[in-house]
Formats: C-alpha cells, sequence, structure tokens
C-alpha cells in the first residue's frame, strides 16, 4: 500500500513538470531599433580653409598696392560723398538702395537714414557723424569671395541675400550693380566698344582695381586705325569727365552724324 502511494506521487510529479515544459514560450529575437523619420541629420564636417581670412580687415596685409589703388576709387567713396551730393539729392529721393549700392555688407544692419539726415528732397543734407566708422563702402569680399575656388575668387555679394552669387566673367560681376537701362549703366551695346570686357580697359596688369581707363587706350589707339585722329584729344570723358561723349557710349554717330567718311580711292600705279 505505501509502494502504491509512492508510484502514484511520483506520477503527479511528472504530469506537473511534462505541463510547465509546455508553458515555457521560446522568445523571439529583438529587431533592431528604426530612427524616426523626423530625426535631423548630422550637421556637415567644417573644412578649414587653409588661408584663414578675416572679412574687411586683413586683405590689405597682403594686397599692398591694391588696397591703396582700390582707395582711391569711388568704389571708396565714403558716406559723405554718396549721400550728401545736393544735385543727385534734389533729383532723387535717398532710399535704402543706396546703402545697398554702396555699403552692401552694411545693407542688412543699416538704413540709409542711419548715415544721412534728413531723408528728404529739400536738404541740406548731413551724415550722422556716430555710424561714419560702420561704413565699408565696396569693399574687396563685395567682388571677390575669400574661400571661392573660382578665378581670382570672383563672386558678387548680394546684399538682400546676404549671400555670394556666381559670375561666369568680369563683365557678368560689373553689370550686377552697373545694370544696363539705370543711371548706372555701363552698357557698351551699340558704342565702338561693343564686344569688350569690362575687364580689357579697366584692370590692366600692374594697374588693378584702379577703375582708371585711359592708360588702357594706347593698346588700341592708334593701332586699330592709324589714320584716325588721336582719341586722346577728341572731346570724350577721355579728356574731360564731364565731356557728354562718355567713352563706353561713344558711337562712330557721335562724331559723324551725317555717316563716316569715304576713304579716299587708292589710284594704282602704272605698271611700266
Amino acid at each position: 500500500m505505501k509502494r502504491w502511494h509512492l508510484l502514484l506521487i511520483m506520477g503527479v510529479i511528472f504530469l506537473i513538470g511534462l505541463a510547465a515544459c509546455a508553458t515555457v514560450t521560446t522568445p523571439t529575437p529583438t529587431s533592431t531599433a528604426i530612427p524616426p523619420t523626423d530625426t535631423p541629420a548630422p550637421p556637415p564636417t567644417i573644412t578649414p580653409t587653409p588661408n584663414p581670412h578675416v572679412a574687411g580687415a586683413d586683405c590689405a596685409k597682403c594686397h599692398t598696392e591694391e588696397h591703396k589703388r582700390w582707395a582711391n576709387t569711388l568704389h571708396a567713396a565714403s558716406p559723405a560723398d554718396v549721400l550728401t551730393n545736393e544735385e543727385h539729392n534734389k533729383e532723387e529721393l535717398l532710399i535704402d538702395e543706396c546703402v545697398q549700392c554702396h555699403a552692401p555688407f552694411q545693407a542688412a544692419t543699416f538704413h540709409v537714414g542711419d548715415f544721412v539726415q534728413p531723408v528728404d528732397q529739400k536738404g541740406p543734407w548731413q551724415v550722422v557723424e556716430k555710424n561714419v566708422s560702420a561704413w565699408q563702402a565696396i569693399k574687396c569680399e563685395t567682388c571677390h569671395d575669400p574661400i571661392s575656388a573660382s578665378p581670382k575668387m570672383l563672386a558678387f555679394y548680394n546684399p538682400v541675400t546676404q549671400a555670394y552669387e556666381p559670375v561666369q566673367n568680369v563683365t557678368e560681376l560689373c553689370e550686377k550693380c552697373h545694370q544696363p537701362g539705370t543711371d548706372d549703366s555701363r552698357d557698351l551695346k551699340g558704342s565702338v566698344h561693343e564686344g569688350l570686357q569690362c575687364a580689357a580697359c579697366h584692370f590692366q596688369k600692374g594697374t588693378e582695381m584702379s577703375l582708371d581707363p585711359k592708360e588702357s587706350c594706347k593698346q588700341c589707339h592708334p593701332t586699330v586705325n592709324p589714320n584716325h585722329p588721336d582719341v586722346t584729344t577728341l572731346d570724350t570723358t577721355y579728356l574731360n569727365p564731364d565731356s557728354p561723349n562718355d567713352l563706353h557710349f561713344v558711337s562712330c554717330m557721335t562724331c559723324h552724324p551725317n555717316g563716316t567718311p569715304t576713304p579716299p580711292a587708292v589710284i594704282p600705279t602704272a605698271t611700266p
């Protein structure tokens, strides 16, 4: 009887063990978590430029001669020269666009009234002295991006977008401000100089940034037409800045309103 009880107890224990094994589930492998789609991308790696540059501060350290020539051009005009011109201010109302063109790096933080008062067409006009030192004019970085890989680092700093715009050549760069059809136009269309790049006359070797084309005239004249009168003696802006005959727009009709003269016929010499 005792043996029967022992066998019964052992059988119960065996059945309980089987039931426990049957209820155990095998764990499923854990899947790799997928980040949400709106997770921001890591910031791009910034590679330091091999030529650290302080905008507007250190150009003259290396480009000494270029800086001297720039300082004597209209690109370096002071706020008094630009904004207190009585003749201009009586014809046109001073607006913020004046700063965008003449001091583009200040256009984001200054209005024209921060540099000159009153902003009207009556005057008299005076510069706001406390802001004169902030005026940087049309400095090197307006036309050159210090970290650009383009030839001569040419690029146009857009004062509206506060970013550089690539340009294909010097003429496209100049026309960003000297836009055809405006008061600042230097468009050569119809001129005897049509087809020339701005650099052909304004940036001769050894006179970069002088912006004075007078030294370049002799490169073509009188070579182009030895029989033509000396252009340096004619009534143009070469001889007199106030001449009505601007070198940018002078055409054949400027000097020959009735048509260009016909060259004299060459009479062949009789051969013996």
